[in-house]
């Protein structure tokens, strides 16, 4: 066998080792190092529940009392004229 052909098996067996590596090995830890990032974003999430849950209290409390007071007969007039005007009603 000559030097060059030597030197093509060596660059082929290289390349396939490289892709086996990559198949078993480092694939697995990169999607594992995915996983592991998603689920450190969902811990972060959970610690800082209690003050989402308080905002999303405040917040529905502020919907419910606008909702209250927005199907009043007068807004609903004054939505109704807007509309009205604005489509040549």
């Amino acid at each position: 066998m000559t030097n060059n052909r030597k030197n093509l098996y060596l660059w082929i067996g290289t390349i396939l080792i490289l892709f086996v590596a990559y198949q078993f090995s480092i694939k697995k830890t990169l999607n594992l190092r995915y996983a592991n990032q998603l689920y450190q974003e969902a811990i972060a999430r959970a610690t800082n529940i209690d003050a989402d849950i308080e905002k999303y209290k405040t917040q529905l409390a502020s919907f419910n009392a606008n909702a209250i007071t927005s199907y009043s007969q007068e807004n609903l007039l004054e939505l109704l004229s807007t509309f009205c005007l604005e489509h040549n009603l």
